[in-house]
């Protein structure tokens, strides 16, 4: 199963560091929340601008290719942005112009923009995730998946917010039912993450779990990082 650490940030300064630490323990994604305060009642860092210049001016894979004159000298990680903000259509292309692999957008956040949101995330081939706040119905998620052909899925385990929350069991129920409905669907779990529910969340049929304070609150982020991926 694979694990993708999350940045949860205030401001980008402490997104540099989580990101200069994740590339650090080896991983090839960053989960990236975005929280606007209105969605979800907690704001975090959401100024795709400054991820931009930051790449741009000090990606260590370009900085270490023009010094050495060498080309791919240090991979970059692939970003994932998990958008709970009140209107995702209007931020996207700000966010896919960071150069982001995967984009989560929430299904309550969404009335009829899913043809758009999709056509735009093709524009820049990055994949699309749909996600499921624990309150909704299973079933809403699994049309959406049908109709628009969505081939991601995340289901949050907590309310969106802040790092740290319980994990609610409840929604392991929903995670096998969207296996056994939608089985070619890559499932990514978020919210709540430690070894034990990353096993429960991993045996309903999860491939992805996402983890924030498991990592970070850890005295060893690459030992609670390394137990995570060897979770059977």
């Amino acid at each position: 199963m694979e694990v993708i650490p999350v940045i949860n940030c205030p401001d980008f300064k402490c997104v540099k560091k989580r990101l200069k630490k994740i590339r650090k323990l080896g991983s090839a994604w960053a989960h990236i929340d975005v929280a606007d305060g209105i969605f979800t009642r907690v704001i975090t860092w959401h100024r795709p601008e400054d991820l931009i210049r930051y790449k741009k001016r000090f990606s260590p894979a370009a900085f270490l290719g023009r010094l050495f004159g060498r080309k791919n000298t240090s991979p970059e990680i692939n970003l994932e942005i998990h958008l709970m903000v009140q209107n995702p259509e209007s931020v996207l292309d700000g966010w896919l112009k960071t150069g982001a692999k995967r984009v989560v957008i929430h299904t309550e956040a969404v009335a009829d923009g899913w043809v758009r949101i999709m056509d735009k995330c093709g524009e820049y081939k990055a994949e699309l995730m749909a996600a499921l706040a624990p309150e909704a119905p299973v079933q809403d998620l699994i049309l959406l998946l049908g109709r628009y052909s969505i081939r991601g899925a995340q289901v949050l385990a907590v309310p969106p917010g802040p790092a740290g929350q319980k994990f609610n069991p409840k929604i392991l129920e929903k995670i096998a039912a969207l296996k056994k409905e939608a089985p070619d669907v890559k499932i990514e779990v978020d919210g709540g993450i430690n070894p034990e529910t990353a096993r429960l969340a991993k045996a309903a049929g999860a491939d992805i779990v996402t983890s924030s304070a498991y990592i970070w609150r850890s005295f060893n982020h690459a030992k609670a990082f390394e137990k995570l991926k060897s979770v059977q």
